[in-house]
């Protein structure tokens, strides 16, 4: 699921998720508890999960790695929670439901 040394995040599998809109809504229906746990666990192994992650194409990334990053992408989310607003959603911000990331179509 992730890569060996990185196996103390396992617990924080629920925050692999597949897309910007399941990273949001999971904030978004998180504690702030849930989430600042989450957070200062990323924070504290952010350097070394990046660095592990440049030795990998973002093309050609495996498995585990894909995992990995997906639990850094999940972290930014999380980090607008508690940097930004200190609280689960974004005030002000378009409803997890009406959000539809279409950056993927742009080649």
């Amino acid at each position: 699921m992730l890569p060996a040394k990185f196996n103390k995040l396992k617990i924080y599998s629920e925050w692999i998720l597949e897309n910007e809109q399941a990273r949001r809504n999971k904030c978004d229906n998180s504690s702030m508890d849930d989430i600042r746990t989450f957070y200062d666990a990323m924070l504290a192994s952010l350097e070394n999960i990046l660095e592990h992650l440049n030795g990998y194409q973002l093309d050609n990334m495996p498995a585990a790695e894909q995992n990995l990053l997906s639990l850094v992408l999940s972290y930014v989310e999380a980090a607008m929670s508690v940097e930004m607003f200190e609280q689960p959603e974004i005030p002000f911000g378009v409803s997890v439901e009406r959000f539809e990331p279409l950056h993927h179509l742009v080649p």
